[in-house]
């Protein structure tokens, strides 16, 4: 279909039930008080009854990011794949890789010899890879070495299969085999491919066996067309039984309707009817709509049932029976209109990194066990795409897991009675989910001004029920489904004391100069500079927009020299511990790290005219350019204003021609985290301690530029935060994320007048993790720690905090 976003760039943690053996299991769902139930159903399933469907991550928790011109800006999408990895996301889809608007790959010199050049595009396909999330590449779309429109075919088929070769073989060579290749998208959209059906015919035949020759475990197919009932489909198999000798691994297409995969049988009829019954399906991008501006509130900007949370937990049950091999999710992250956080945008997490309700269902399946088990729905509206819910276990770890939803705008009360479960010989834990208005909702935060706080206060999905429940076979309760909701139930044998769990909400990373005033010794507004940008929460600069404005940050007036002296301030409205600063530079495709200057102080004040100095240089980064955000940790201090004065600007900035200095930040981002580098962005371990061996790395990163690494048993990072109060709950949390399934890191505190405790993670996905402690009597201190006390798997942790409060 048409689809407005692909356009040429514009220059410029977890609780519990039981008792004797049985053979079923019953769900059950009833009203909290906060909503009057008007219906009620039932969910049952037996834990020793299967369907023989396997629940498999790598079909569903896919998605395709596509052509948003923000994509031109190559820190912004990469910076989300720690926050993409924690949601469970298995693979995204990328296009535009030829474009010369995006990624520079393909140029032509004057005597026509053709070179590669690789250093974009691997800015934004080796932190995804080395995140966990594999790449799954959309061949498109022509650069102008090749052809004389950007949509358009080549001019020379044999030149297109060695690029092609070039860039499968690029990676190869860098050890990563074996990955999806899919030729162009939407051929048959007018807007996207110019050329004839036998001319994209033909770039299918030289790219697909180009792929092939180049990596033979590689999968390739297409044709990614807008639709099912595309005229293109019996056309492409028709010219592929013709030509059997060319690679097809895989058929795509693309849905956007209310039951997005009601085409995949008819694909399989298509490929049937043409001799290639054996070919999986693909629908390489999927969601409700393709309108990407339907307003703040619509789609999956909320729990809503189009395209919102509700609607997604249904198909993505739906596609499980699909026959559909793998579906992509348009899209992981917003990006169509950044200058307006929330605009009907289709993402499982905003512009500037917050997840949406839509991507909470996302995570919810990705703790699903995998093996479904057979259930029963009856009651009022029961149905897959209204009232339901899938069973599953993990027999290797007797998990249990039910995932329910309502996607109706009516409240349900449904029961619950689990039975034949394996928890005869251990109390087991019940931990409740919950996506709903509130809960897990994002879009609700924003339009209450929570949006300064990462993650905002609910907006991942909050554990709503935690309980420890006496051994048995069985277990039940009565659960509350508001309109259009979703909850996860997950069982599994524990050895804590029976009865309610205290939950703890997450820490929060808090950047106290959000929305804060700004004053400045000069400045200038126009073009998506703006004072109040500074503190805007939108740490990114986007030259180039699909819609509304482009997003710049501030700026200074120009000067004439650099050796000039500006600066800029942010408000934090009283006076806060101040630990972290973060100066964001402006970092657009074509003004990456200009303005940011050479020589500056950093300053705090309490009352705008006494200043303490924080930091302090004459030649920083050796004058070079900078690369992404830059983090101070400073001595923590109690300060209102936060003041950056720049006494030299750096290089010059080329404006129409003419050479200008000025001081330019995205963002002036302050923190009060109680523990200084707690998120390694200054690119060194201090001042934490190592024990053993670990350092700092950029290309696994659950958010910013650095995360802390350590490699096998016996290695890890610590740090002893003083000053604190005795008597006083504090909450440590960060994110965690192991190298191998099963082979555990852990995060630590000991040392405050209490138990040590640790919580361990396995998961090869980015993981939160928070410790709630009580500080003793007389404890003024305390140790947090990451550490691996067992096997030889790498592990990252990021973003760590430690505040005051339960």
């Amino acid at each position: 279909m048409n689809r407005p976003l692909r356009v040429p760039r514009i220059p410029r943690i977890l609780a519990a039930a039981g008792t004797a053996l049985a053979t079923a299991i019953a769900i059950t769902v009833a009203a909290a008080p906060a909503h009057a139930a008007s219906s009620t159903a039932s969910f049952s399933a037996s834990y020793g009854s299967t369907t023989g469907t396997t629940i498999s991550e790598s079909q569903l928790l896919n998605g395709s990011e596509g052509g948003y011109l923000t994509m031109q800006n190559l820190h912004w999408f990469p910076e989300e794949y720690g926050q993409l990895s924690s949601m469970g996301t298995q693979s995204v889809r990328i296009d535009h890789i030829f474009d010369d608007a995006f990624y520079h790959l393909v140029s032509e010199n004057s005597s026509g010899t053709i070179s590669y050049n690789f250093t974009d595009l691997d800015k934004l396909i080796l932190p995804m890879v080395k995140s966990g999330i594999t790449p799954f590449v959309s061949l498109s779309y022509m650069p102008a070495a090749l052809g004389s429109s950007v949509y358009g075919p080549p001019t020379s088929d044999s030149a297109w299969a060695a690029a092609v070769t070039a860039v499968v073989t690029h990676y190869v060579d860098l050890g990563y085999t074996g990955w999806d290749w899919e030729v162009w998208n939407e051929p048959d959209n007018g807007g996207l491919f110019t050329g004839t059906e036998a001319q994209y015919e033909a770039m299918y035949a030289a790219a697909s066996v180009a792929v092939k020759d180049a990596d033979p475990t590689a999968l390739v197919g297409g044709p990614a067309v807008t639709h099912i009932g595309s005229s293109w489909v019996g056309n492409f198999l028709s010219y592929l039984q013709a030509n059997p000798s060319l690679p097809f691994n895989f058929f795509s297409y693309h849905s956007y309707s209310g039951s997005p995969f009601s085409g995949v049988s008819t694909a399989e009829t298509d490929l049937a009817d043409y001799g290639f019954s054996d070919v999986p399906v693909y629908v390489t991008e999927w969601n409700d709509s393709p309108s990407m501006t339907e307003g703040a509130g619509s789609g999956s900007d909320t729990n809503s049932s189009n395209g919102g949370a509700s609607w997604a937990a249904s198909q993505l049950y739906n596609a499980i029976g699909s026959g559909a091999s793998k579906i992509f999710w348009f899209s992981p992250v917003d990006g169509y209109t950044p200058d307006d956080t929330f605009n009907g945008d289709l993402g499982m997490v905003t512009e500037n990194g917050h997840r949406k309700a839509a991507g909470n269902v996302f995570w919810m399946y990705s703790q699903l066990a995998p093996t479904e088990l057979s259930s029963t729905v009856s009651g009022a509206n029961a149905g897959e795409t209204d009232v339901y819910g899938v069973a599953s276990k993990n027999t290797s770890t007797d998990e249990t897991t039910v995932l329910l939803w309502n996607n109706t705008a009516t409240d349900t009360s449904t029961s619950v009675s689990l039975t034949s479960l394996p928890y005869t010989s251990s109390d087991f834990s019940v931990t409740q989910t919950l996506v709903d208005s509130t809960d897990g909702n994002y879009y609700n935060d924003y339009t209450s001004g929570a949006n300064a706080d990462t993650p905002s206060p609910n907006e991942n999905a909050p554990v709503v029920s935690d309980t420890v429940q006496a051994a048995g076979s069985s277990y039940s309760n009565t659960i509350d489904l508001p309109a259009n909701s979703v909850s996860e139930l997950i069982l599994k044998p524990t050895t804590a004391a029976t009865g309610s769990v205290a939950t703890t909400a997450a820490p929060l990373y808090d950047d106290l100069a959000y929305g804060g005033a700004v004053t400045d010794s000069s400045t200038f507004t126009g073009y998506g500079w703006a004072p109040a940008n500074l503190t805007d929460g939108q740490d990114h600069s986007f030259d180039a927009v699909n819609a509304g404005g482009t997003v710049e940050g501030w700026t200074s007036q120009a000067d004439s020299s650099p050796d000039s002296t500006e600066w800029v301030q942010a408000d934090l409205g009283s006076a806060k511990t101040v630990d972290t600063i973060v100066l964001s530079p402006r970092d657009s495709e074509l003004y990456d790290g200009v303005g940011f200057p050479t020589a500056f102080t950093i300053a705090g004040s309490t009352d705008d005219s006494t200043w303490t100095s924080l930091y302090s240089t004459s030649d920083y980064n050796g004058g070079a350019t900078v690369d992404g955000p830059q983090t101070f940790s400073v001595t923590p201090g109690s300060y209102r204003y936060i003041r950056v004065t720049a006494t030299n600007l750096g290089a010059a900035i080329d404006e129409n021609g003419n050479d200008v200095y000025r001081f330019q930040l995205t963002q002036l981002s302050v923190y009060g985290n109680g523990l200084p580098n707690g998120n390694f962005a200054s690119g060194s371990t201090s001042p934490w301690t190592v024990n053993g061996s670990a350092s700092v790395e950029s290309s696994v990163v659950y958010g910013g530029d650095n995360a802390v690494t350590v490699t096998g048993a016996d290695n890890g990072v610590q740090y002893t935060a003083t000053g604190l109060s005795p008597n006083t709950t504090y909450t440590f949390g960060g994110y965690l994320k192991s190298g191998a399934t099963g082979d555990p890191v852990y995060l630590g505190v000991k040392g405050y007048g209490g138990t040590e405790t640790a919580l361990p993670v396995s998961s090869t996905e980015w993981t939160p993790v928070w410790i709630t402690f009580t500080t003793g009597a007389s404890s003024t201190s305390a140790t947090v720690y990451m550490y691996k006390n067992s096997g030889t798997a790498q592990a990252w942790g990021d973003n760590f905090t430690l505040q005051a409060g339960s």
